[in-house]
């Protein structure tokens, strides 16, 4: 006999339903964002220091 799989029993088995898995994804890509942003403020903001803390050449 065949015994009909209720929704919270495919749930506990490991699949989870498309909204949820749409939402992790999402997640997953902010916090992505988020870190790719502040790796490159910190390299824009280490540049600047560098050229502002370099000894300017001297052009005569």
């Amino acid at each position: 006999m065949l015994e009909r799989v209720s929704r919270q029993d495919g749930f506990l088995r490991g699949t989870l339903p498309m909204w949820k898995k749409l939402l992790l994804v999402a997640g997953v890509v902010t916090v992505a964002a988020i870190v790719v942003k502040k790796v490159k403020a910190a390299g824009e903001e280490r540049a600047l220091w560098h050229e502002a803390t370099t000894p300017a050449e001297d052009v005569r």
